[in-house]
């Protein structure tokens, strides 16, 4: 019956061998998913804040995963503010970067299914405490869902905005790469006033030591071009220079005209061709 697979499942839980109990707690989304959710508030959701209370980081960043896979059954809003939610606001505050990174690439799931309005009060002040962690690898995480998550809380990407400028200047050439692919899109969903602070943010990527860095910011200009009808008043565009980019479009269409050579990748010398005799 399901009761006895409870108690066994409970007693895996508690394992004294890791390997068994990680099996356990791996397959604890799924089980829970076919139990249904009065049966999950009433046994699984106990085991659930067990794990999370785990002194292994190892174990407990699998806390993580089973709420990824609970959102499967808690599909509305109502039901995960109610049931899911006050776990992820602590594994948010988990002391070991590994669950916080974990916690950073599923964190778009969780605001699809908290929906527009909770997704901009509750999840995104979380989400920016992810993109300004001390430690770089969930910094690293949470930029490279910049895009998702911003487009999920389409009505409050503003919070977002503030941290991109913190973040191009971040050490890391994989922070600064993930965030300006992202700064396209987040313009185009921000209101005029936020979207002239992101073309700052441009000003300084464009000109970013790493070739990638300036490459996927050449190309949010163009997806700015393309998506934004009125470009920056002439008194704010960039005096920047930058190369055009492909399909004929140039970031000139946002900023103005400007020089081209500047930021163009300095030509390699020509190696001498050795002559066979």
């Amino acid at each position: 019956s399901q009761k006895t697979i409870i108690e066994w499942f409970g007693h895996l839980c508690k394992d004294e061998n890791p390997m068994a109990k990680k099996a356990a707690l791996i397959n604890m989304g799924n089980l829970a998913n076919a139990m249904g959710k009065n049966k999950i508030r009433d046994n699984m959701i106990a085991k659930l804040k067990d794990v999370c209370a785990e002194e292994s980081d190892l174990m407990r960043l699998h806390a993580v995963g089973v709420c990824r896979h609970m959102t499967e059954t808690f599909k509305e809003s109502k039901d995960f503010s109610a049931v899911l939610w006050p776990i992820v606001q602590k594994l948010a505050e988990d002391a070991s970067w590994r669950v916080r990174k974990e916690l950073a690439e599923v964190i778009p799931q969780f605001a699809k299914v908290a929906g527009p309005e909770m997704a901009s009060k509750e999840i995104v002040p979380i989400f920016v405490g992810l993109l300004r962690d001390k430690e770089a690898e969930v910094k690293i995480a949470a930029s490279g869902k910049l895009k998702e998550v911003c487009y999920q809380c389409k009505k409050d990407v503003n919070q977002v905005s503030e941290v991109l400028g913190e973040l191009m200047e971040d050490t890391s050439q994989t922070v600064r790469a993930s965030v300006s692919a992202a700064l396209g899109e987040i313009a185009v969903l921000c209101e005029s006033k936020v979207r002239q602070a992101i073309f700052d943010v441009m000003k300084v990527a464009v000109k970013d030591e790493d070739s990638l860095v300036r490459c996927n910011t050449l190309e949010s200009i163009q997806h700015v071009a393309k998506n934004v009808k009125n470009p920056p008043p002439p008194s704010s565009r960039c005096c920047s220079p930058s190369p055009r980019i492909r399909n004929g479009a140039s970031d000139e269409s946002i900023f103005g005209p400007q020089r081209r050579s500047q930021l163009r990748a300095p030509r390699r010398k020509a190696t001498p061709r050795l002559i066979r005799s």
